[in-house]
């Protein structure tokens, strides 16, 4: 839950929504049957400070900053066996997403309000009123 920062269980996950799943140390895998895969049109718009980002099958072969207007200041995937995030996207590199990111997430920082898959962003006020004469 962004705005208080905090977890809830999911019973029903809803497609294109990148989940945190907890795991007590218990030796398991998780699988999922997809029978549409989602475009990147389907996914939620990017708000301003951190989003977590599914990975779709559209996304394969492209960067992170290849996706839309977004001004991403960060992109972390979190490494399991480490137990720690690791650096997805920076200024300096922009990784190329492949078909083993398929059903992860990223954790994204974005500086706007955006939308991935080459939509227009969200503007903070509404347009003008048309001008008559």
């Amino acid at each position: 839950i962004k705005e208080s920062n905090s977890f809830r269980k999911v019973k029903d996950p809803s497609p294109g929504k990148a989940y945190w799943l907890y795991n007590p140390g218990k030796s398991c895998e998780v699988k999922a049957t997809v029978k549409n895969a989602l475009g990147i049109g389907d996914l939620d718009l990017l708000t301003p400070k951190w989003n977590f980002v599914a990975i779709v099958p559209e996304m394969i072969g492209k960067k992170i900053n290849e996706l839309g207007d977004c001004d991403i200041k960060a992109v972390f995937s979190y490494n399991a066996d480490s137990r720690k995030w690791v650096s997805f996207r920076d200024k300096a590199t922009d990784k190329e997403i492949n078909r083993s990111h398929l059903g992860k997430g990223l954790a994204v920082y974005s500086n706007n309000s955006c939308k991935l898959g080459g939509g227009t962003s969200i503007s903070p006020e509404p347009p003008q009123l048309p001008q008559i004469n």
